[in-house]
């Protein structure tokens, strides 16, 4: 049985752990861009934003934990754990392999000699240490996500303590010193986070240990398979634009458009705390074959998509007020600038409401499809309009191109989804 309070408890905790880190972030722009300039501030975010990347090494096997975790029972408790192990043991081999390779790339490479070390530091520890990923994936499928959130926000709230008290003495930190402090806090949360996982699913640390992955649940790995395809797909889409932007226009520029993204990223964050908590009582909804939960939830959903809809577009127009303030006018944007980002936003919150049905469902080849076209198509869309001179708006107007299919798409497999399931009894 579906439990609505489990959920409303989830969604609030979530809310006041996204909340706290949305106001952490709105504190530590000022703070950084004072302790580094804008040049500098541009690079510091460039390479944070390239940490996301490094969750496609999980080969999408977290989602199919989340999945497997929210249907568990006592039924099948044992062959969840050993999915669990399974997928440990191979991320420790995969955390491996990348570690070295990234070592070798930096050794022998011209990848940005001047911030090599930072990115050692950045992203070395979290190569090693892979297979912790795991455990966020587990406390979301066991309808944990409030505490999940609290946890891993964590980090990032004592990083913010960090530089807070360097702003305080008047200390301007490098970009080395950043990195170390920042990785020390990030590992520290997804520690604890881990711990609690193990807790949840009643494994012991000791079942973890071994080389032997020949019982790894290749089916199961499948879908992971294809969860990674449709991650991959989503950070092209929605987190290259510090790099293109970078690459493009500038360390500069990216810090313009860093700004005002993170403005409509709160927005979204808080939106996505809701499909999150939502994507694992779909999953027990599906199980329970209880179509009338399902459309509820599908509607609901859209109700807050369309709440959403019409606060980001309004937001647009007070966003070069608003961000001019932020940076104590440091950094200047423009109206048009915020209603692309903006429009992107929605399109994402929109496309967010089939999308989950459909992962909850595991029907995930669709949207590889429009995935691997979006991924084809990005790039060069974007840099087509950065020629054209539309500035930091491009990456987010090609983005929002390629979200509108996709979003039309899920939402209509989704409804098909939950009318062809049989009613509860």
């Amino acid at each position: 049985m579906i439990d609505p309070r489990s959920a409303r408890s989830n969604i609030v905790w979530s809310m006041a752990a996204k909340l706290v880190s949305l106001l952490v972030s709105i504190f530590s722009v000022p703070l950084l861009l004072q302790m580094l300039g804008t040049q500098q501030y541009g690079t510091w975010v460039t390479l944070t934003s390239l940490v996301a990347f490094i969750s496609l090494l999980d080969l999408g096997v977290g989602n199919s934990m989340r999945n497997s975790v929210a249907s568990l029972d006592d039924t099948n408790s044992e062959a969840v754990r050993f999915e669990f192990i399974g997928f440990f043991r191979l991320l420790c081999y995969v955390g491996l392999i990348a570690s070295a390779g990234f070592i070798f790339t930096i050794a022998i490479g011209d990848v940005a000699p001047r911030n090599s070390y930072a990115m050692l530091l950045l992203y070395l520890p979290i190569l090693m240490l892979l297979p912790l990923m795991l455990g966020a994936s587990v406390l979301q499928g066991a309808r944990a996500t409030g505490v999940q959130a609290i946890l891993q926000a964590s980090g990032g709230w004592a990083f913010f303590v960090c530089i807070g008290f360097w702003a305080w003495i008047d200390h301007s930190p490098s970009i080395n010193s950043l990195a170390l402090i920042w990785s020390f806090f990030y590992l520290v949360s997804l520690l604890l986070v881990f711990a609690l996982a193990l807790s949840k699913l009643h494994l012991p640390f000791s079942r973890l240990f071994g080389v032997s992955i020949a019982g790894l649940p290749r089916g199961r790995l499948s879908v992971g398979l294809e969860f990674l395809v449709l991650q991959l797909s989503s950070l092209v889409l929605y987190s290259l634009g510090n790099i293109l932007i970078f690459k493009h226009l500038g360390a500069g520029e990216v810090a313009r458009y860093d700004v005002l993204n993170k403005m409509y990223q709160v927005g979204l964050s808080l939106y996505s705390v809701v499909i999150g908590v939502m994507w694992p009582e779909i999953t027990r909804a599906r199980a329970a074959r209880n179509e009338k939960l399902l459309k509820n939830i599908f509607w609901n959903l859209a109700m807050i998509a369309g709440f959403f809809f019409a606060v980001a577009l309004l937001g647009a127009f007070a966003a070069p007020s608003i961000v001019s303030l932020w940076t104590q006018h440091r950094i200047q944007v423009e109206t048009r600038e915020a209603l692309a980002i903006a429009g992107l936003a929605v399109a994402q919150a929109l496309a967010y409401v089939g999308a989950v049905f459909m992962n909850s469902f595991e029907k995930i080849r669709l949207q590889i499809l429009l995935g691997v076209a979006s991924i084809v198509c990005m790039i060069p869309l974007s840099t087509y309009f950065m020629n054209l001179g539309v500035g930091i708006a491009s990456v987010p107007l090609a983005a929002l191109l390629l979200t509108i299919s996709p979003m039309v798409i899920c939402n209509i497999c989704a409804l098909h989804l939950i009318r062809g399931m049989k009613k509860y009894e």
